[in-house]
């Protein structure tokens, strides 16, 4: 079996399915707009035009670049004429996917690219075009599926198929013999990620409790920002705002919290992975109510949920995870338990293998 990805080779998620699938004994290529180096992978650049005055990582152009390498794909496709092409990302490469016509199109849809796609008849049209075109669509939750129905005309071709996560790389985290609590996350600093809520509800808190320290790792437009809000709460001596923690080192990360934090305010976080590699870690999350949450946030068994927007229930929640250690530690086992029965990433690839192979099946049919 061969596949081709359209995908963004420097993205985590691709990184993850691409090299799993290729451990499987499948060969396996990528061609993205942006390079990234990943071993036993070859990874194809599609390189798009210059425009005049238009620079290459402007907001606009990374829209719209999209439209061009069609020519250059199908010259990689057809010489390596894979068996399926499958891209990641509905409107963006798989809107290129297509376009090349391939007999085994397959799209993941992974968020964003349907939750926050605007509500006019020409996107929807162009949006039904895309999806229509593939013959499984995958998507990362029951509430991406959900959303993603309405541009669907064969209910049939949606296929449900999460991130796992690797259980056996998230060691059991070791409560320290003090009392400090750390509260973390590694959401980015976003607006939709809804951060300044969890700023203002640590701040509430820690003029109550002097064992409490916020740990906020990531990138993104508002880091500043935050920055800004913290110095003027005159909270810094209690806050450390880090960089993006890359993806090998984020176990190690979320060992050294007691509580993750998931105060998202969009239904754009149709999954909730970074939830499930803290309860994998053994510590308990606390999210709020929207989207895709509520499936891998269980509530009062390996977490609180809250009402997004809603910094009192936030206080609240976080203040019964600081007083209650031992509530910590059971959120924590049973998240742990949770993610090892539901969300196994070798469960996730196997999957996706069997559909790789039912596809085939059915064209040789």
């Amino acid at each position: 079996m061969k596949i081709c990805y359209l995908a963004d080779a420097q993205s985590v998620h691709t990184q993850r399915w691409a090299c799993s699938i290729k451990d499987r004994g499948i060969d396996v290529i990528i061609i993205s707009f942006r390079y990234a180096k990943i071993n036993g992978i070859p990874v194809f650049v599609i390189k798009t035009p210059k425009i005049f005055k238009i620079s290459p990582s402007s907001p606009m152009w990374s829209r719209y670049h999209y439209l061009f390498g069609l020519k250059q794909a199908r010259k990689i496709i057809n010489k390596y004429n894979p068996d399926i092409l499958h891209a990641f990302w509905a409107t963006s490469y798989g809107f290129l996917g297509a376009r090349i016509n391939h007999k085994n199109f397959l799209i993941s849809v992974w968020g964003s690219d349907i939750v926050d796609l605007p509500r006019n008849f020409i996107i929807t049209k162009i949006m039904k075009y895309i999806l229509n075109k593939a013959k499984l669509i995958f998507c990362t939750s029951q509430f991406l599926l959900t959303k993603t129905k309405r541009y669907v005309d064969k209910r049939n071709s949606l296929c449900h198929i999460h991130f796992g996560v690797s259980h056996k790389d998230y060691i059991a985290k070791e409560y320290a013999k003090n009392n400090k609590v750390i509260i973390g996350s590694t959401k980015y600093f976003e607006s939709k990620y809804g951060l300044k809520n969890l700023i203002n509800a640590f701040y509430t808190l820690s003029k109550k409790y002097n064992n409490i320290e916020l740990r906020l790792y990531g990138g993104g437009s508002e880091k500043d920002e935050m920055y800004k809000l913290i110095e003027k709460l005159d909270i810094a001596d209690r806050c450390l705002i880090g960089d993006k923690v890359k993806y090998e080192d984020i176990a190690r990360l979320l060992s050294s919290f007691d509580i993750y934090v998931m105060p998202s305010i969009s239904d754009s976080e149709t999954f909730g992975v970074s939830a499930l590699e803290a309860s994998a870690t053994g510590i308990p999350v606390v999210g709020t109510r929207v989207g895709g949450i509520p499936e891998v946030v269980i509530h009062e068994r390996t977490g609180i949920l809250v009402e997004k927007n809603n910094i009192y229930s936030l206080i609240e929640a976080l203040e019964k995870l600081i007083e209650s250690k031992e509530l910590r530690i059971k959120y924590g086992n049973t998240g742990r338990e949770f993610v090892k029965e539901n969300y196994r990433w070798r469960d996730s690839v196997e999957l996706k293998v069997e559909k790789y192979s039912k596809v085939l099946k059915d064209t040789c049919e």
